[in-house]
């Protein structure tokens, strides 16, 4: 899947770059209108991985129907991110909770001020970390079980509800966790060198520059463009993931392969 996204990447880099710049265009101007134009790399891929030839694909509709869908996304990520923020609140309870205990535990006369102070401190910090490993790859199986392809099933698919769209993308991604997860850590590795780019933004300007106020917004000016630069590059690479993740589930859940291959569909 990555090695293909790679390739569609690098075929409709022209297109998917101007998106993103119309996007971040429109951005300036209404932040919730140029979610269309990030999603639509993923909505035109989809498409086309479903049998549309390239040349009848267009843009206009598919951002006219991310304008009708933009609040049905929302209440339908809202959903999806329930189970994230019950457990963030019980992150926040665990982690605190050695700080409350810890005046006391000092207190007590079993407790000895050398070893007993470092032991206990390593403990807290082994607990903290440990919390939040879990903490994080919870957020990561909630987003490759019910995010990551839930923008095309709202866009694609009709549900009448938010919690039929998070049913139907865990219904797709049930049995699959483990080659979403291995799909997840390739494509962040291959990305991972455009993801230095603001920080090497930020190390050029400090050997540049010196650290006077002028010289500091032309720092920030130059990050930001680097996170701007950084986004054009990276969003279309995980929109086109995005599709294919999307068909390639759709063919080993619902069969649609078969469907495309049936005698009506012959030309496609």
């Amino acid at each position: 899947m990555v090695t293909l996204a790679l390739a569609l990447y690098r075929r409709d880099f022209e297109r998917n770059f101007g998106l993103m710049l119309r996007g971040w265009g429109m951005f300036l101007r209404s932040p919730k209108r140029a979610v269309g134009y990030f999603q639509a790399i993923a909505v035109l891929i989809a498409q086309e991985l479903e049998g549309q030839a390239p040349e009848t694909l267009k843009l206009k509709p598919v951002l006219d129907g991310w304008g009708d869908r933009r609040q049905f996304l929302q209440k339908s990520l809202r959903r999806a991110l329930r189970p994230v923020l019950l457990v963030y609140v019980l992150w926040v309870v665990v982690s605190l909770m050695p700080f409350f205990l810890l005046p006391s535990l000092i207190q007590s006369p079993q407790f000895e001020e050398t070893t007993g102070f470092w032991l206990l401190l390593g403990a807290i910090a082994l607990l903290l970390v440990l919390a939040f490993a879990l903490f994080m790859a919870f957020v990561i199986w909630v987003q490759l079980r019910a995010t990551f392809i839930l923008p095309l099933v709202v866009f694609l698919e009709e549900h009448e509800t938010p919690r039929l769209v998070v049913q139907r993308c865990r219904s797709l991604t049930q049995g699959h966790a483990r080659r979403l997860v291995g799909m997840n850590f390739l494509s962040n590795v291959v990305i991972w060198p455009l993801r230095l780019l603001p920080l090497l933004a930020y190390w050029a300007m400090l050997r540049v520059g010196e650290l006077t106020v002028p010289w500091a917004l032309v720092t920030y000016v130059a990050i930001a463009v680097a996170v701007v630069l950084n986004s054009m590059l990276i969003t279309p690479f995980r929109q086109v993931l995005q599709a294919i993740v999307y068909h390639d589930l759709l063919i080993r859940r619902d069969g649609l392969d078969l469907r495309l291959r049936s005698p009506k569909n012959e030309s496609l």
